[in-house]
């Protein structure tokens, strides 16, 4: 019998009954609509290799093959190993939502974790329904008008250089540099609205000067990292955690180091946010 307890009333909840290597349609639609509820599930105790954890990934939507990869004409692969050690400390300790800077970004995201540390290394995500809510009505007139131009992170330039060399920064920069969204974009499944964006990829505010544009992200980045809308996941070997890219940020805590953690990462393909003032 699957059962679904919130683990913060922010977001967040554990589904228990679910074994991802004979999971039925019932089992995934559960999963799917604990998702659509909490943003965020974790279903504990998940015995998987890399082929199974794509396998039920797959019931979700097309897996997702990483633009940088793509542009360097590797061999399509859905999983990416996300380890901390002594010598590799995480490098996602920032507030982000994933590949923001694609025109049709990824609809969910999952890790499995194979290693955890001793203490600490957790992960925090915020609810971005709640914080678009929790704006008064001026600020959710303005922000509702509102566009922004996406960079690409320099960590994730640095990491993927490391393996491809520093020449191959500017394929990247050149094809995918400039992509353009709404700040707040409207859920495609519940049509519930919610801010969408991610501080550490430099983004711009389209038609407003760079330091007003820049004092507006500021605030919005510090409104999404409140405490009363974060939850923060502790993890387990076996814990498989699936979220939902398209009205969440996480941030990878560093807290754990010099303790090491082993994770899988694969996300699922999602399409073009869009703003409607008519849902929600």
């Amino acid at each position: 019998m699957i059962e679904v307890r919130p683990f913060s009333a922010a977001l967040g909840a554990v589904v228990d009954g679910v074994d991802c290597t004979a999971a039925s349609d019932d089992d995934v639609a559960a999963v799917r609509a604990a998702i659509n509820e909490h943003l965020v599930v974790v279903l504990p105790g998940q015995d998987l290799d890399d082929e199974q954890h794509e396998a039920f990934m797959a019931r979700f939507g097309p897996l997702h093959f990483h633009p940088f990869l793509r542009l360097m004409d590797v061999p399509e692969t859905h999983v990416q190993m996300i380890e901390q050690t002594m010598e590799s400390p995480s490098g996602v300790d920032n507030w982000h939502t994933d590949l923001v800077f694609v025109p049709e970004p990824v609809a969910f995201g999952s890790l499995h974790c194979l290693t955890a540390p001793p203490y600490g290394g957790g992960t925090e995500f915020a609810n971005l329904f709640l914080a678009y809510e929790q704006l008064d009505d001026r600020w959710k007139a303005m922000v509702r008008g509102i566009e922004l131009e996406y960079g690409l992170s320099q960590a994730m330039l640095d990491n993927f250089a490391r393996y491809f060399g520093d020449e191959a920064r500017q394929v990247w920069i050149d094809a995918l540099a400039g992509t353009v969204h709404p700040l707040v974009r409207t859920h495609p499944e519940s049509g519930r609205q919610g801010l969408y964006f991610s501080p550490n990829t430099g983004p711009k505010v389209l038609d407003m000067s760079q330091a007003a544009g820049q004092a507006v992200l500021d605030f919005l980045a510090g409104h999404c990292a409140r405490p009363n809308i974060t939850a923060r996941w502790t993890w387990s070997a076996g814990d498989l955690l699936i979220w939902d890219e398209r009205c969440t940020m996480h941030y990878g805590v560093r807290d754990g180091y010099p303790g090491e953690r082993d994770m899988r990462r694969i996300l699922v393909d999602g399409d073009k946010p869009y703003f409607d003032a008519a849902a929600g």
